[in-house]
């Protein structure tokens, strides 16, 4: 059984099913996930699984390069990501985990890493649709629909 994998979103689309009916699925792109640590109960406290996988936008700290070193691994991973799992017999370090790996109707969770907008301000924030041009300053102000109609009444 898969632990985990690591993957790249590539949009949203949608399929129909044998009754015909639409649903919408998520396309999410598996590059390789390879096995670089295995933590055991004895030596960690814990039985886990470090999986480090190649993703373009990220990068490792130094301290994670030297950790990769340390153990030996040759191989450019920009993501590591640890994984609870019950039997550390089944994975070995150099170990390819791959999408083939989960079985059809096996129930997965699946997680997410955002895009993360910053600061957006209060368009964005409250979801409000004005007119800057032509208008007073008195509409082009972001508040709550119940402030402006008090600021307009007196």
């Amino acid at each position: 059984m898969v632990a985990g994998l690591m993957g790249k979103k590539l949009g949203m689309t949608r399929i129909y099913d044998l009754a015909g009916d639409m649903r919408s699925v998520t396309a999410i792109e598996f590059d390789i996930n390879k096995i670089t640590q295995v933590k055991s109960k004895e030596a960690d406290g814990y039985n886990a699984i470090q999986i480090g996988y190649q993703d373009k936008k990220a990068k490792l700290s130094k301290a994670e390069k030297g950790h990769l070193e340390k153990l030996g691994i040759q191989e450019d991973f920009n993501r590591l990501q640890e994984f609870r799992v019950d039997n550390i017999e089944d994975y070995t370090i150099g170990q390819e985990i791959s999408i083939k790996d989960i079985n059809p109707g096996d129930y997965i969770d699946i997680t997410a890493i955002s895009k993360g907008r910053g600061f957006a301000g209060g368009v964005r924030r409250t979801e409000e649709r004005f007119n800057i041009s032509g208008t007073s300053k008195l509409f082009q102000r972001v508040e709550s629909y119940t402030q402006m109609a008090q600021s307009i009444s007196g």
